[in-house]
């Protein structure tokens, strides 16, 4: 296949035209705990929980953010249903939690085309961990 970069948002072969799948996520993150600066953090051992997103982008078409989140490092991931938005969301409230956590927000729709701003995140301490 030969591709023609920065011309249009959609993969053209023929006369068929598919939506080309574009994501970004961010690294982990994580509620931490603790006292003064020590060796180890005191206090309870808790999740993070992602109470709010307020997605900022110059988009056409819809968008999908999920959570992604781990009880452990090497535990395995637990994935959020997708929330749908658009440029008219003002927010979203996953209120999901996991150890570590990250979001994606992602584009898969004919004719999307996003440009990311600023986007606002709501965490607050979850659940104690076991």
């Amino acid at each position: 296949s030969l591709w023609q970069h920065e011309k249009g948002v959609d993969r053209v072969e023929n006369a068929s035209q598919t939506a080309i799948l574009a994501s970004v996520r961010t690294s982990n993150f994580q509620w931490m705990t603790g006292g003064p600066a020590q060796d180890s953090p005191v206090g309870m051992n808790l999740q993070t929980r992602v109470a709010r997103v307020e997605p900022d982008f110059i988009l056409s078409g819809e968008m999908k953010m999920r959570v992604y989140a781990k009880d452990f490092a090497q535990g395995s991931e637990v994935i959020s249903e997708d929330f749908a938005f658009d440029n008219t969301t003002p927010f979203i409230d996953p209120r999901f939690q996991g150890r570590e956590v990250e979001i994606e927000f992602e584009s898969n729709v004919l004719g999307g085309d996003f440009q990311m701003g600023k986007c606002l995140m709501t965490t607050e301490p979850g659940d104690s961990r076991g």
